[in-house]
Order: C-alpha cells, then sequence, then structure tokens
C-alpha cells in the first residue's frame, strides 16, 4: 500500500511539473503571432530570392518556408497551399514556365482565398515586364478590390 501511495505522489509531482512547463511555453510563442499581418509576410516574401538557376516548385517552396523562419515566422510546408504562414497565412508558389502556370495560379489563388479569406501567391521567373504587367492586370480583374489577395512576381 506504501508503495502505490509514492507511486502516486511520484505522478502528481510529474503532472505539476508538466503543467508548468506547459504555461511557461505558450507564454513565449504567443506574444509573436499577435503581430504577424498578411502585410508583414508579404515583405518578408517580397525581400526573397532564390539563388541557383531552373529550381523547381518544391525547391522553392522549401528556399521560401526557410526564410520566413528565419525572419521568426512560423511556415508550415503542405499541397495547396504550399505554405502556411502562422496557421493562417497561406501562399501559394509557381514557377512560371508557361501561360498555363499563370491560369494554374491564379486558379489556386482564388480556391485559396475562398478557404482562408486571404492569399499571397507568388510566381517565380517572370522576365518580360510587359507580361509582368498583364498577369497582374488579370490578378486585379479577378480578386477586384480584394485586399487579401496578393500577388508577388519574383
Amino acid at each position: 500500500m506504501f508503495e502505490v501511495a509514492a507511486k502516486k505522489e511520484i505522478l502528481t509531482d510529474y503532472e505539476d511539473f508538466v503543467s508548468k512547463s506547459s504555461t511557461k511555453k505558450k507564454k513565449k510563442g504567443g506574444s509573436k503571432q499577435k503581430n504577424v499581418t498578411q502585410d508583414t509576410i508579404a515583405k518578408s516574401v517580397n525581400k526573397w530570392y532564390y539563388i541557383g538557376s531552373d529550381p523547381t516548385r518544391n525547391e522553392l517552396i522549401k528556399s521560401l518556408c526557410d526564410h520566413l523562419e528565419l525572419k521568426g515566422l512560423k511556415a508550415k510546408i503542405g499541397c495547396i497551399p504550399a505554405i502556411l504562414v502562422q496557421g493562417k497565412f497561406p501562399i501559394e508558389v509557381i514557377k512560371y514556365a508557361s501561360e498555363r502556370d499563370v491560369f494554374e495560379l491564379l486558379g489556386r489563388m482564388l480556391w485559396i482565398n475562398e478557404q482562408y479569406r486571404s492569399v499571397i501567391g507568388v510566381l517565380q521567373g517572370i522576365e518580360d515586364p510587359d507580361e509582368a504587367e498583364e498577369i497582374e492586370q488579370s490578378c486585379k480583374g479577378l480578386f477586384l478590390d480584394e485586399e487579401k489577395a496578393i500577388l508577388i512576381l519574383v
């Protein structure tokens, strides 16, 4: 009977230890997430660039995710959206090779915006300024005056 009481006492101490340590973790992580907005994420994405030639979509996503984490943001790689920042800000990344890729990005952005009420689309590889302007106008026409849809051409 004494052994059972001793075990119970040890479990109680362990539970107290776990509850105290988990309380400390919550306090540390919560303050950073309050100041994150879609605009701060977009500014971080604008500062990102990929070093290398002819990257794959997965390499771009990994590189951008690493960049965001270096900036102190919690970024998680997924399928659609490609990256989810702070658990609520979606980013979709597409590598440009043809006009079809633009349609794919804009279509994904529409779906993601419907699901999350915000979206950042990143299109990598546009070199022609006239083509870039045309893509930006297409995006504006699709999302009209939506403030929660941002297209970034890199």
